[in-house]
């Protein structure tokens, strides 16, 4: 009855991708897991050609065509990113989505030297092992900025076909990002750049806001970066780039509902 029972099972629902989920439920079968960070280290990626509806749109069309399995998609989500799938439907390569201008400079900490600047984030996401970021602690608000160090777990290195935004504070420091990449206010509200206003402020690394004379536009010279920080908390997903606090890449997909809210309190 049990060996029926299975056999209908598998004869009903074996054609669809809710079937192929319950046999592996039913079954207790392990998928194998491809993504192993942000981008594929051997791939060259246009990953900034796609925004993140794109993304999720190349993510879902590959786990229905069997190019990618759940387990695959739902690490490619985590780390905001897509695959890329060839003619018959077999992974290829996967790239990220949004990052920073190449030679912007990021709060690190050289583990070897225990020395803790603002280093160049093409040595950093080089030899990514020596690093570690500084990020908020969950404790901060906009009048105590606490911070803490933690490993980076993913970097992303991709072209950029779509322009950049270039912030000019008033005291001259630029901050140049993607469109899509997390900025945070003084109102304490974190958004995507291509939504900050020239009536705007910035927040500076201990806290301050510091207005902007100008928002332009840019295309890329060379490739762009970013990091995914060894963190699950919100604030701790937030990094310190050029003076100014901004989001890491976990706020270009699994944390993108928490846009447009009050990320720090006064």
């Amino acid at each position: 009855m049990i060996r029926l029972f299975l056999t209908l099972v598998l004869l009903i629902t074996a054609n669809t991708s809710y079937g192929f989920d319950l046999i592996k439920e039913i079954f207790g079968r392990s998928e194998t897991n491809r993504i192993t960070g942000p981008a594929d280290g051997k791939a060259r990626c246009m990953s900034s050609e796609l925004n993140p509806d794109q993304c999720k749109e190349e993510r879902e069309y590959a786990y229905a065509v069997g190019c990618i399995n759940k387990t695959e998609y739902l690490s490619l989500e985590k780390f905001n990113s897509f695959p890329n799938c060839n003619r018959i439907n077999k992974l290829t390569s996967w790239c990220s989505c949004g990052c920073f201008e190449s030679g912007s400079r990021i709060f690190s900490v050289d583990k070897k030297t225990n020395k803790a600047d603002y280093y160049s984030i093409n040595n950093v996401i080089s030899n990514f092992s020596n690093y570690k970021v500084v990020t908020l602690k969950t404790s901060s608000t906009l009048s105590k900025i606490e911070t803490q160090e933690v490993d980076i777990r993913g970097i992303s290195i991709g072209e950029e076909k779509n322009h950049l935004i270039v912030f000019t504070a008033e005291n001259n420091q630029n901050l140049s990002v993607t469109q899509d990449h997390a900025i945070l206010l003084s109102t304490g509200k974190i958004v995507q750049a291509k939504d900050v206003k020239l009536t705007d402020k910035l927040v500076k690394s201990n806290g301050q806001a510091i207005k902007i004379v100008s928002i332009k536009k840019k295309y890329a010279t060379a490739e762009v970066l970013n990091i995914l920080n060894d963190s699950s908390n919100k604030k701790q997903n937030i990094l310190f780039v050029e003076g100014f606090i901004v989001g890491d890449l976990s706020w270009q997909n699994n944390l993108k509902s928490s846009l447009n809210s009050i990320l720090l309190r006064k």
